[in-house]
């Protein structure tokens, strides 16, 4: 994003982590480093103040991970007034943030997803109807990443579900815990849509496909991405 904008003469700063790779872009002007983005009030504050310091007053704002989206999200009303917001109000985003939510809403709009479950406790795993081996995940990603830096993992015996389960279960409540229908071959049939809606109307959007992410199995991200020809892919986009 900071490329395709400072090669259109557009001013990018970056505001992240220490360890954030966007500090090295030759396309990013100055990178300023952000308190711990878990804590919101830090955030929205350094933001602002940031604005107030340095005369940014207008400037759009990207956030570019779940949580910082959330956290733009549920502070629109205090953010907006300094920035141009790209994001979505919370009541919206909060369905693709909590993944049993945009579970619920693709049904509801008819777009065909992996099988999902919600076992509620670790008793209720026998009751669970699905085909090993099982992905096992939180409902919102940030809860696993924080302590384990992964994002989700794969059991393939009910043995080491149930392990899985339990060792989930110390950090996130179970409600929270997601099972679901493991797709084979991520790195052949792994692909993205990037559209931007306007009162839920497309105005543009791109598909890519992305043969190579890290880790391989359930990526934090992408290291090679392609554009592809997929219109099928926007079409459902909408649909959500």
């Amino acid at each position: 994003a900071a490329r395709n904008l400072a090669a259109r003469g557009v001013q990018v700063w970056a505001v992240g982590p220490t360890a954030c790779v966007a500090r090295y872009s030759r396309s990013v002007a100055r990178f300023v480093v952000a308190p711990d983005e878990a804590g919101d009030p830090s955030l929205v504050e350094s933001l602002l103040a940031l604005v107030e310091d340095q005369g940014l007053q207008g400037w759009v704002l990207f956030p570019t991970t779940d949580e910082q989206v959330r956290v733009v999200a549920q502070h629109q009303s205090l953010l907006a007034g300094q920035f141009r917001i790209t994001t979505p109000p919370w009541e919206i985003f909060r369905a693709f943030y909590d993944k049993r939510l945009t579970s619920r809403l693709a049904g509801e709009a008819g777009v065909p997803i992996p099988a999902c479950r919600v076992p509620g406790d670790r008793h209720s795993l026998g009751d669970v109807d699905m085909t090993f081996p099982i992905v096992i995940k939180p409902a919102v990603s940030s809860r696993l990443l924080r302590r384990t830096n992964r994002k989700a993992y794969l059991a393939t015996t009910p043995q080491e579900l149930t392990c899985l389960y339990a060792d989930l279960s110390r950090d996130i409540e179970p409600d929270e815990i997601l099972l679901q229908e493991y797709l084979p071959d991520p790195a052949r049939n792994l692909y993205s849509y990037a559209g931007f809606f306007l009162d839920g109307d497309p105005v543009a959007g791109l598909a890519a496909k992305r043969p190579r992410q890290f880790p391989t199995d359930f990526g934090r991200a992408s290291t090679f991405v392609e554009t592809a020809d997929l219109p099928e892919l926007g079409v459902l986009a909408a649909r959500l």
